[in-house]
């Protein structure tokens, strides 16, 4: 197939895509004939109005509501996430502060494990204290306290050796106790700013003042009841808590009112208040030293302790579920407004859609129409592509359909085969014209499955003559006088056994010559391009074909020197002829494979 041919296909079915496009007239301006500009240009205003419609509502949605809403949300957001972090980070402080009592009670005088089992295993609440520190995703306030929880593994070695007192103990969890509390009041506090939870977050920061100074409190009663009497530092501190939790206790209840009956209950009911004016200790009068008395004081300090953790979990609840609830109402708001939206968009996307669906039924049936002529195309394209491999080596057609030039090469040595059917003329008149297509069809077909097991190249058929070449286009070393030689002698044999269709009674018989030399070789013609073989070697090839007799194989002295090099064949002078055009030569009959054959070893270098 040409390229004309190819091109004229193309054209025909430009020609059919008009000619139907012209046929199909539109009903409306909505429905414009998509081959033209004019249409093709609506066609796709049609299409980019539909997302163009959502694109324009979002961008009127967020520059109306997006500032408002938008920061509603992200408060709210962040709001929960700072009050989540809050409650985590409360947790880790109580694990600290049981860590602290534990502790000092260490260093206080006759206080063994059977009053505090703690005591006995100071590493679960060593873990217990690490597994609530890590489930704090986010620490408040990491930069300051960073660096004190640093300390806090060699703080307990030191602990554990009983290299540390009371004081030391109080010092370091006191210092590490105020640094959680400052970072977790100023975290909150600035997540909470234009929030109406704000007596919430005030309410939750007092929780952890208080509790912080129930348990300082908690620690000086311990010592007062262990040793009998309070340093007079010891005696200061207890009276300044004290007074915290004196004034701070109700103040805090009254900021969460819907929370101040139930738990003011549950410290009468505890037992709990006392806590808050023990005379005793106040006074700092001097006692007997008891283990029971501390344990009782513990008792008492479990209970306030607990109710205040409750407290501190409700409103940190509470916190949690209305930041919720703000985060839900807008985000509930949003869904709103886009619903509106999408309602009022239904029908101008059903108008749209609907034009859109007729335009793309027209396009997808020239489409189809387009798919087939491409199809036929490609077969035509495949067809020529078979054609050009069976005319030209596989890596010179290659080369042609990808546009690049084909350049004639020389070849230093190469073997070039002729064979033909000496009493071909007398055969053709006794034959009709497409006898003789037909026996030349059936012989060719014969003698190509003969080459598929050899590396070697068939050039040409005129007539009855059959060219072949080795060494040429892909060069094989001096492997090619060989293949032919092999070659030669299988297909002399195998021609016994061929039968011409319309001549039962004749035997086929095949003349044969080859000569081994150097050649070159290259592409010829554009319209018509064939792969011809020139030099001195085909003439000489052809001569010894032509000087030949019927069922030989007749070889020059060249080929017949390269296969004594071989040495698994066997030849045969047949003497000096006058050869045309070459004047007198030595050539060989070439009668067979030596009994024992060396293998036969295919050699390819490609050049292509």
């Amino acid at each position: 197939m040409t390229m004309n041919t190819m091109f004229g296909s193309l054209s025909s079915m430009t020609s059919r895509i008009s000619a139907l496009s012209e046929n199909e007239k539109p009903t409306c301006a909505c429905q414009a004939n998509p081959t033209t500009q004019t249409g093709r240009r609506l066609q796709l205003a049609q299409l980019l109005m539909l997302p163009m419609v959502n694109i324009i509502a979002v961008i009127v949605y967020t520059l109306v509501l997006t500032v408002n809403e938008s920061r509603q949300l992200e408060t709210s957001q962040v709001w929960t996430s700072s009050v989540r972090d809050g409650i985590d980070a409360t947790y880790a402080l109580r694990a600290l502060q049981l860590e602290r009592r534990v502790g000092v009670l260490w260093t206080l005088p006759n206080i063994t494990s059977a009053a505090y089992p703690a005591l006995a295993d100071r590493n679960s609440v060593y873990e217990a204290t690490d597994a609530s520190l890590d489930n704090v995703t986010h620490w408040p306030g990491a930069d300051k306290c960073g660096e004190l929880l640093d300390l806090l593994p060699d703080h307990r070695l030191v602990s554990g050796r009983g290299g540390s007192d009371a004081a030391t103990e109080t010092t370091f969890y006191n210092g590490l106790a105020r640094c959680i509390i400052d970072s977790l009041y100023e975290y909150v506090a600035l997540h909470a700013i234009g929030s109406d939870l704000a007596r919430y977050t005030c309410a939750f920061n007092a929780l952890l003042e208080l509790n912080d100074a129930a348990d300082q409190l908690r620690l000086l009663g311990q010592s007062y009841y262990s040793k009998g009497v309070l340093s007079r530092a010891q005696h200061v501190s207890y009276i300044e808590y004290s007074a915290v939790i004196t004034a701070r206790f109700n103040e805090t209840l009254d900021k969460v009112a819907d929370l101040k009956e139930r738990f003011s209950w549950r410290l009468r009911a505890n037992d709990s208040l006392p806590l808050l004016a023990d005379d005793v200790i106040r006074e700092n009068i001097p006692t007997t030293p008891s283990v029971a008395a501390v344990v009782a004081w513990d008792r008492k300090c479990d209970n306030f302790s607990t109710v205040l953790d409750e407290l501190t979990d409700a409103v940190g609840n509470v916190m949690s579920a209305r930041s919720q609830d703000t985060h839900v109402a807008a985000s509930a708001l949003i869904i709103v407004l886009y619903a509106l939206i999408i309602v009022a968009q239904l029908p101008i996307v059903t108008f749209l859609v609907n034009n859109a669906l007729i335009t793309m039924e027209s396009i997808r049936n020239m489409v189809l129409i387009f798919a087939s002529r491409t199809n036929d195309l490609k077969k035509e394209k495949r067809r020529a592509e078979v054609i050009l491999s069976g005319m030209l080596p596989k890596a010179v057609a290659k080369d042609l359909r990808l546009g690049r030039a084909v350049h004639a090469q020389q070849y230093a040595n190469a073997t070039v085969f002729f064979s033909d059917i000496p009493d071909f003329v007398e055969i053709s008149n006794k034959s009709e014209p497409m006898q003789i297509v037909t026996l030349l069809n059936n012989f060719y077909n014969f003698l190509d499955s003969k080459l598929e097991y050899y590396d070697v190249y068939k050039v040409e058929t005129i007539g009855s003559i059959y060219m072949v070449v080795s060494g040429v286009p892909l060069r094989n070393g001096n492997r090619h006088v060989v293949e032919i030689a092999t070659m030669a002698l299988d297909i002399l044999e195998s021609t016994e056994d061929f039968v011409i269709p319309h001549l039962p009674g004749r035997q086929l018989v095949l003349r044969i010559g080859f000569h081994t030399g150097p050649c070159a070789a290259g592409v010829v013609g554009v319209k018509m391009p064939r792969y011809c073989l020139f030099g001195d070697s085909v003439n000489t090839a052809s001569r010894m074909q032509s000087n030949g007799l019927a069922h030989k194989i007749h070889i020059s002295e060249a080929s017949h020197e390269e296969l004594v090099k071989d040495g698994g064949f066997q030849m045969k002078l047949r003497g000096t002829l006058d050869i045309k055009g070459k004047g007198y030569m030595n050539t060989y009959w070439l009668l067979g494979r030596t009994p024992v054959a060396k293998p036969r070893v295919n050699v390819r270098i490609d050049t292509s």
